[in-house]
């Protein structure tokens, strides 16, 4: 399990992206933090938008502001990454603590589906909660 303990808007080479910083808060990596970076597209159908859905537990509401999601609690999953010599590892996805109640199709967890957080399981690293 990890906790959202910043968000911050960053510039890069492809523009604006939110950093979002999530710490460990259980288990043998408890304290240890990664990031995660996704653009802020309010497309349904975007990683920014299933973060927030997954993270929140329903869709947001139109007055929104991502810094709502300071402080939630979210399960991750790590990429290892290099860069160099240097091995890393970032948030490539987040799933629920509890199923996410949504309509929106591509949600891992969608009507509370056991089946998609096992599919997503065996295709990234898990850390433990």
């Amino acid at each position: 399990m990890a906790k959202i303990t910043s968000i911050k808007e960053e510039n890069g080479p492809y523009g604006m992206y939110l950093r979002f910083n999530f710490t460990i808060t259980h288990g043998e990596l408890k304290d240890w933090s990664f990031y995660g970076i996704v653009k802020p597209n309010p497309f349904r159908q975007s990683k920014f938008y299933r973060w927030i859905i997954i993270i929140m537990g329903n869709e947001p509401d139109e007055a929104f502001s991502v810094y709502e999601l300071m402080g939630k609690e979210c399960h991750i999953y790590l990429q290892k990454k290099k860069k160099g010599d240097k091995f890393y590892y970032s948030v490539k996805e987040v799933l629920p603590v509890t199923p996410v109640k949504t309509g929106v199709t591509g949600v891992t967890g969608v009507h509370g589906s056991t089946d998609a957080l096992t599919a997503a399981a065996d295709r990234f690293e898990l850390i433990p909660g």
